[in-house]
């Protein structure tokens, strides 16, 4: 996907694309960006900071603590992910052009079971009992 990413007239990072999902979601805090897209605190603050001078995202305080930042994607941000979303999905229109019918159907049918397993995984991963024996 990073390479269809950085296709685009106007490339974005793969760090960059998956934080603006994420934030698309729900607002977060930049340690639970970082978490979730498995870099370190300092690199994910430094790539907050470019979105937040982007205009993409900003930092709202945190209701619970005061001491944290909130972030949340801006109408701007909202817009560049559109874009991005709207220019992967043409990138993949075109390259699934070239498969026949046989092959994108097949192709779908390993999608669907690589999503389960992924899922799966993913839940076994961020469980609380998963946390716990990894000492987090």
């Amino acid at each position: 996907m990073e390479v269809l990413l950085e296709r685009l007239p106007e490339p974005v990072s793969l760090l960059r694309y998956r934080i603006l999902v994420r934030l698309a979601q729900e607002e977060c805090r930049s340690s639970e960006l970082a978490a979730h897209t498995w870099v370190s605190s300092p690199t994910m603050s430094s790539v907050v900071e470019s979105l937040v001078q982007c205009g993409w995202v900003e930092r709202n305080s945190d209701p619970t603590d005061r001491r944290a930042a909130v972030l949340r994607l801006t109408s701007e941000g909202r817009r560049e992910l559109k874009r991005a979303e709207s220019g992967l999905e043409a990138e993949l229109t075109a390259l699934l052009g070239k498969l026949d019918s046989t092959a994108r159907a097949e192709l779908g049918r390993g999608y669907a079971a690589l999503l389960e397993v992924l899922d799966s995984e993913e839940r076994r991963i961020l469980s609380p009992a998963s946390k716990t024996r990894a000492g987090v």
